[in-house]
């Protein structure tokens, strides 16, 4: 669900990419072939319902993440219970992440509600406006730093997994590519690479979790 909502996420940006240059340079007809307005109508009709597709797209991409961060924060759980001292930092780091996406939700709510007060607001009550403009930033500051804290723990604990016996060496490699991914994610130009990155990462975690589970479980019982 995580590989899936990136990749639609990726694609839709990419549309609009293309949408956005379609329209900054519409089609030009010569006076004497151009018939009229129906080609610029429906250029229009199909962009829109192209972005109402994106659109839906992005939806659909949001809840599938949801629904994978419910179970990334369900898995963690399970391996801080097996092994708590090497694997309680990846719990305690989806917890985190879970903190900072509702600190970022609440101060962008929180913004957008500020912005819209002081559109409307008269000048005397800009100053006060503007106090809490920079209470909201820090709380959306605070949110991206819980959050990368979080992702930086979550990969220290995919490193940590091939310790434990019969769990995939490349688990090792997925954690590296996903610390390095997070850490280029905040950097000015370069965040694009980062996230790609970490969509390998968790591709990688997802090829080596398949190979684990059946490698586990074609071991005797005793041993597993």
């Amino acid at each position: 669900m995580s590989i899936i909502s990136v990749a639609m996420v990726f694609a839709s940006f990419a549309i609009l990419f293309f949408l956005a240059i379609g329209s900054a340079f519409p089609l030009r007809y010569p006076p004497m072939y151009y018939p009229g307005q129906i080609p610029q109508m429906f250029m229009g009709v199909g962009i829109a319902a192209m972005g109402v597709t994106v659109l839906a797209a992005i939806l659909v991409a949001l809840i599938l993440a949801i629904i994978a961060f419910i179970l990334w924060f369900m898995a963690t759980g399970n391996l801080k219970r097996y092994n708590p001292e090497r694997f309680g930092i990846g719990r305690l780091g989806m917890l985190l992440q879970l903190i900072g996406i509702i600190l970022i939700v609440v101060g962008g709510v929180g913004g957008l509600a500020l912005m819209g007060f002081v559109a409307s607001a008269s000048l005397t009550a800009a100053p006060s406006a503007f106090g809490a403009f920079f209470g909201f930033l820090a709380i959306l500051i605070l949110a991206a730093i819980l959050a990368i804290i979080g992702a930086i723990l979550f990969a220290i604990m995919v490193m940590r997994l091939p310790e434990d016996a019969g769990i995939e060496s490349g688990f090792k490699t997925a954690g590296i590519l996903y610390l390095i991914g997070v850490i280029l994610s905040i950097i000015p130009f370069v965040s694009m690479v980062g996230s790609i990155i970490v969509l390998v990462a968790v591709i990688l975690i997802f090829i080596y979790s398949g190979s684990t589970l059946r490698r586990l479980e074609a071991l005797p019982e005793t041993q597993t």
